[in-house]
């Protein structure tokens, strides 16, 4: 090899070579071997991040199912069946559950669904959903609606949190109830519905 008009010597060859070989290393390195290494990287990050998210939300929904549970087991345990107010007992049972809630939750809903009759036992049926600032305040509702002198069921009860820890924040409680009356000393009015016994009854007369 010349160069301007002399070959380069063996010692030149090599130094270039040498050169060389440097160059398509850091090439390598900067274009292939570096984003690649950063790459995988990443893609460990996010797998770590994936797993331990998986595990935050494993340990949440533990947490809440041992929770509806343990309401549950209270509820079933507590569970005292006091008198029955006569029909119509609803401002009475509204007010109560105004005053429970209103005490120890931050938000709530109530929603009465339906009346039902079945000879002299009087059914109002509700849905409630509410917001508590712990799990322990939430339980301490839950058995203060089932601690009523007024005789109310509660069923189907749903645990829900956005906080990390379910057990130390917020919480969100959703279940259905019943309040029970009975016809004795009622004074009927429009609501009172048609008694389902009766109704059963005549059915079957019918058929005969």
């Amino acid at each position: 090899m010349k160069t301007f008009g002399r070959e380069f010597t063996v010692r030149e060859k090599v130094l270039l070579l040498v050169m060389v070989i440097i160059m398509l290393g850091a090439l390598y390195y900067l274009m292939v071997f570096e984003p690649v290494t950063s790459e995988i990287h990443q893609a460990e990050l996010a797998k770590q991040s994936l797993q331990d998210e998986l595990l935050i939300a494993e340990s949440r929904a533990a947490q809440i199912v041992n929770m509806r549970n343990e309401m549950e087991a209270s509820e079933q345990a507590g569970r005292s069946f006091t008198y029955m107010p006569s029909y119509n007992a609803s401002n009475i049972e509204i007010d109560y559950l105004h005053d429970v809630l209103e005490t120890n939750a931050d938000d709530y809903l109530i929603n009465f669904n339906q009346i039902t009759r079945s000879g002299n036992q009087i059914r109002r049926h509700f849905s409630l959903s509410f917001t508590a600032r712990s799990y322990d305040v939430a339980k301490k509702i839950i058995s203060e609606l089932e601690a009523s002198e007024i005789r109310c069921l509660i069923g189907d009860i749903s645990v829900s949190s956005s906080e990390e820890s379910v057990i130390d924040g917020y919480v969100g409680i959703s279940c259905v109830a019943t309040f029970y009356e009975t016809m004795y000393d009622a004074v009927e009015d429009s609501e009172l519905p048609e008694d389902s016994a009766q109704s059963s009854q005549a059915a079957d007369d019918t058929g005969e």
